[in-house]
């Protein structure tokens, strides 16, 4: 999955039945968690860049950064069991359209230019 930076990403798990807790972790590190009886909580980096759907548990990153970039996990408790969902995020500089156009037009590799 791809984003731009300064943009946002949602991640959507794939949740059967409804959730007691959920947790997100960016690359092993929590990221958000949401408990009932707990409430949300935000972990460092990603304080005050998240919105965290209590419902669906889709999670939405905004402000993105390249240090952002990794993979993200989410640890859903559905009846006792976990079950997770897994998402590989890559944030591209601000000129991400015009790398994502220059792979398609047969560049056949990905970089970073100023806007032609």
């Amino acid at each position: 999955m791809y984003s731009r930076r300064n943009g946002e990403v949602t991640l959507t798990p794939a949740v059967n039945g409804t959730f007691e807790e959920i947790l997100w972790k960016w690359n092993g590190d929590k990221a958000v968690e949401f408990a009932p009886d707990e409430g949300l909580t935000e972990y460092w980096k990603f304080k005050g860049r998240t919105t965290l759907n209590t419902q669906t548990g889709e999670l939405t990153i905004r402000n993105l950064q390249k240090t952002d970039s990794g993979r993200y996990k989410a640890e859903v408790l559905v009846g006792g069991t976990l079950q997770y969902s897994v998402f590989d995020v890559t944030v591209l500089g601000e000129s991400a359209d015009h790398c994502v156009q220059l792979w398609k037009e047969g560049c056949r590799s990905w970089e970073e230019s100023e806007s032609r």
